[in-house]
């Protein structure tokens, strides 16, 4: 259990208002698109030839493996590895096709990133809303202003704590190699590189130290029923980051004109 933020998206309807009419409506039509495709499965299956059916077969679960390549769990392993007679194949794809088609209609999904809940607080009905081009924009914007401040100082003080390990066993190793009369030439030029990376690191830390942003003004965490952390660290920084990445594809595929996209909150 835990705070769950899905975004959806559909065309625009004049006679629909509500999220709730909205919602309604992604699910319907991800209903009818995946009864079309399994009636379509179905039809091939049953005009298969008997030289053709092991082809036919094999492309159709093709097109469930790259459908689920992120939930392979929900793939049965025995009807996708053998191929099975017609009927039963018939069967397997009446009681589980529509069921795998019309998982996850959602277009983005967060798990306990409760400062995308805070930013949309405010516009919250009943735990959903609409989200517009601008609120997109304005997310985007400050993920990025924050990777790309505090969450780049943050992982450039990470890689130099590894680099500095680094560069002590690499040292370690010069030692015990020299004492043991052996050649350190390779790990003479493994120091040097680490010693460059080092300095890079050290510049741009120096750097980025300045450019620091007040996180809890641009998306302060919220506390709540399970809700996650809401502490500022790697955690926090590494959902900036996906955010910004998830947000940035919504918004160069949105077309506010013709579609709708909304978000509902769930736990």
């Amino acid at each position: 259990m835990g705070l769950d933020i899905l975004f959806y998206k559909t065309k625009k309807c004049d006679n629909l208002s509500t999220v709730e009419d909205y919602y309604k409506k992604v699910h319907n039509d991800r209903e009818e698109e995946s009864r079309a495709l399994i009636e379509g499965f179905i039809e091939k299956i049953n005009n298969a030839t008997d030289e053709t059916y092991n082809d036919v077969y094999r492309s159709i679960f093709d097109f469930f493996a790259n459908r689920f390549k992120d939930e392979e769990y929900l793939l049965n392993e025995e009807m996708q590895n053998e191929v099975h007679p017609k009927q039963e194949t018939i069967k397997w794809l009446k009681d589980r096709g529509e069921y795998l088609l019309n998982f996850n209609t959602e277009c983005a999904y967060f798990r306990k990133v409760n400062f995308i809940y805070g930013f949309f607080e405010n516009k919250l009905e009943d735990e959903a809303c609409f989200v517009t081009k601008r609120d997109l924009e304005d997310l985007y914007n400050r993920c990025a202003k924050i990777n790309s401040t505090n969450g780049a100082l943050l992982n450039a003080k990470e890689s130099l704590e590894k680099t500095n390990l680094e560069i002590e066993e690499t040292s370690n190793e010069i030692v015990k190699a020299a004492s043991a009369h052996k050649d350190t030439i390779n790990l003479d030029a493994k120091l040097k590189a680490l010693t460059d990376i080092q300095k890079e690191l050290l510049d741009k830390i120096k750097d980025l130290t300045p450019k620091q942003v007040n996180v809890e003004e641009l998306l302060p965490t919220r506390s709540g029923f399970f809700f996650g952390g809401v502490s500022y660290d790697k955690w926090y920084y590494s959902d900036v980051a996906t955010a910004e990445e998830v947000f940035k594809n919504l918004l160069d595929d949105f077309d506010e004109e013709n579609e709708v996209l909304f978000v509902i909150m769930s736990w």
